[in-house]
């Protein structure tokens, strides 16, 4: 949903139916010091005291390696785009993965596959050619050259095939090459795109409903899987219909489905009701939405569970100035925590192009041009490593403040805050229900909510391809076995990994 967003133009009309810190945000003297008087004196003015408590024992959810991936239209493997001599793109995605690759969107139902023997003008046994909607054209040329890209990155890949303006012939020839070729870099088929918006987008006929859906996922399912026995399936990466398609397809198919697939955004990017504050603010649905999910996948035997395979702030590309901010940063960690708590095992960030929307990383259509907000956002979510999640408890009072808490490897213990104020610093009271002896602190933030260009991480600022290079990290030590104080700037977030 980026290539600019004409898909989001019909995608989202059915929707409305439906439904700075500074470089170290904790600072000891010392470090104030260093970052200078009026540094110190912001994070310590009107401080509001806010007590966070983290348990011992773990919760639901967890943080998964991949846990935040990205998605793109699939006419960017038409392009040279994912290609192993795209230096800066390989470098942006090493820095926040290895996780997973999305290749959908809209577009995903405008894109013809060509095999070879068409393409040599020997005519396909898929049938008679089917006219091109758009240039959309996939060959097993732009599978190999993504092939070189995911082996460089070591990332994998989601593979949407056309639902809506295809053949079952055609969708088992593009099935068996991508397969063949992609290899254990594949990890399931997609197919199609947002089905609850078919009719909307004039695919099909009003009358189109999840019945006639699933008799045509399953004839194209039967096709690909005489071509590729051991192929594993996504779906029905739905818009907003979750009872009426997602939830629907996971019964029906039971474990026959790899994956449950989502898709999420807050609200209409082109509506002036799209702020920032509204971004921060928490969404009445998610949490109805991530327990029908959880309970859909257990219940059902999915063995990949389910993931929002493209997500983002405000569709129709974003709202410029608020989700191309670092406001929209803090929301993508906390929708990241949010999903996880609620089971899910990874977020999709969908992105492309350089316009000023949501897009994590700024290309050129050819070429990768470097990091945004949501970028440095994975980032800083990538440090926080993976473990389960921790039960955490916050007494912010009026504060738009959240806290999370990681379990990870060698049990050790990472907690993440946000402030999400846009400038109402808070002293933190950290209560641990285990002896803690410090901690190493890792700032994430900009000089307001609305920034979207000086962003730093840990003190510095990232690379065109994603390069960092930070300072030594922060310390804190604890004034009692169990309790750490942390002055926490207005438009921040914080990792704190205890010892």
């Amino acid at each position: 949903m980026t290539e600019p967003h004409r898909c989001d133009v019909r995608r989202r009309r059915m929707l409305g139916l439906a439904s700075r810190t500074l470089g170290l945000a904790a600072l000891s003297p010392v470090m104030g010091a260093a970052r200078g008087e009026a540094a110190l004196d912001r994070t310590r003015m009107a401080a509001t005291t806010v007590a966070v408590t983290v348990g011992a024992a773990t919760s639901s959810g967890q943080i998964v390696r991949g846990q935040a991936g990205l998605s793109y239209e699939k006419t960017k493997l038409g392009t040279p785009f994912f290609a192993e001599g795209n230096a800066t793109l390989v470098g942006l995605f090493r820095g926040v993965g290895p996780s997973l690759l999305r290749l959908g969107g809209n577009s995903v139902d405008e894109c013809v596959f060509l095999p070879d023997d068409t393409l040599q003008g020997n005519g396909s046994s898929a049938g008679a050619p089917l006219p091109l909607p758009t240039p959309g054209v996939i060959t097993p040329s732009d599978l190999g050259r993504l092939r070189g890209f995911l082996d460089a990155t070591g990332w994998q890949v989601l593979y949407g095939i056309n639902l809506g303006q295809n053949t079952a012939a055609r969708a088992a020839l593009e099935a068996r090459a991508a397969a063949q070729i992609l290899g254990e870099h594949l990890v399931a088929f997609e197919l199609g795109n947002e089905p609850d918006l078919f009719s909307a987008n004039g695919l099909r006929a009003p009358t189109y409903r999840f019945e006639d859906y699933l008799a045509e996922w399953q004839s194209m399912q039967t096709a690909i899987r005489l071509a590729v026995p051991k192929a594993l399936f996504g779906g029905p990466a739905s818009s907003y219909d979750l009872h009426g398609f997602s939830l629907p397809l996971a019964k029906a198919l039971g474990s026959g489905l790899a994956l449950l697939s989502q898709h999420y955004y807050r609200a209409n990017g082109e509506d002036a009701t799209s702020t920032l504050e509204l971004l921060l603010s928490p969404d009445p649905g998610l949490q109805g939405a991530l327990t029908s999910l959880e309970r859909a996948v257990r219940e059902a035997g999915t063995a990949l569970g389910y993931r929002y395979t493209e997500a983002n702030s405000f569709y129709h590309g974003g709202r410029p100035g608020v989700s191309n901010s670092f406001g929209a940063a803090l929301w993508a960690i906390e929708f990241l925590f949010e999903t996880a708590r609620g089971g899910a095992l990874g977020v999709n960030f969908h992105g492309g192009g350089h316009t000023a929307g949501y897009t994590p990383i700024a290309d050129d259509d050819l070429v990768a041009l470097g990091p945004r907000p949501e970028y440095y956002a994975m980032r800083f979510v990538k440090e926080v490593g993976v473990g389960r999640l921790v039960r955490t408890e916050i007494e912010a009072g009026r504060l738009n403040l959240a806290a999370y808490a990681v379990r990870g490897p060698g049990e050790s213990l990472s907690v993440v805050l946000l402030n999400k104020e846009p400038s109402r610093p808070a002293r933190v009271i950290l209560r641990f229900e285990e002896n803690v002896s410090g901690a190493e602190l890792l700032s994430f933030g900009a000089a307001t909510l609305g920034e979207h260009e000086k962003i730093l991480l840990a003190g510095s600022a990232l690379g065109p391809d994603g390069s960092w290079n930070p300072p030594r990290l922060g310390f804190v030590s604890s004034g009692a076995p169990s309790h750490l104080e942390i002055d926490l700037a207005p438009a921040s977030a914080l990792l704190v990994r205890t010892r």
